[in-house]
C-alpha cells in the first residue's frame, strides 16, 4: 500500500490493491517453515552472487514455505523465481481492471 501511495496511484487501483490484500492468507514468519527456507535462500543467493534485501528474503521464505505464488510490484525476485518460488509480476505503471489480467495492457 505504501508503494501504491508513493507512486500516486489512483484510489481506484488503491481500492483494487485493498480487494487482493483481503483475500491473502497472513503468515507467521517465526514458524519453522519460514527461518528453514529463510536460511536455505539466504545461503543459496550468497553462493550465487544473489544480493536481495533481508526484506526480500522474509517474503520469499514466506511465500516458497506457504507453496504461496508471490506478486510483485519489482524484479527482485526474478533470480529466485522457478528456484524458490514462483512469482508473478505486476507493472505499477500499468492500468488494471476486474476483468483484465495484470500486464495485458487493459
Amino acid at each position: 500500500m505504501s508503494l501504491g501511495r508513493q507512486w500516486n496511484w489512483g484510489s481506484r487501483k488503491l481500492d483494487y490493491m485493498r480487494e487482493v490484500l483481503a483475500e491473502l492468507v497472513v503468515v507467521d514468519i517465526n514458524s519453522e517453515p519460514v527461518l528453514s527456507k529463510y536460511a536455505e535462500i539466504d545461503a543459496w543467493c550468497r553462493q550465487n552472487g544473489v544480493k536481495p534485501g533481508k526484506n526480500d528474503l522474509w517474503i520469499a521464505a514466506t511465500a516458497a514455505a506457504s507453496d504461496a505464488m508471490l506478486l510483485t510490484a519489482d524484479r527482485d525476485f526474478d533470480a529466485l523465481d522457478g528456484v524458490f518460488i514462483t512469482s508473478r509480476y505486476f507493472d505499477p505503471a500499468a492500468s488494471y481492471s476486474r476483468t483484465s489480467e495484470p500486464g495485458d495492457g487493459s
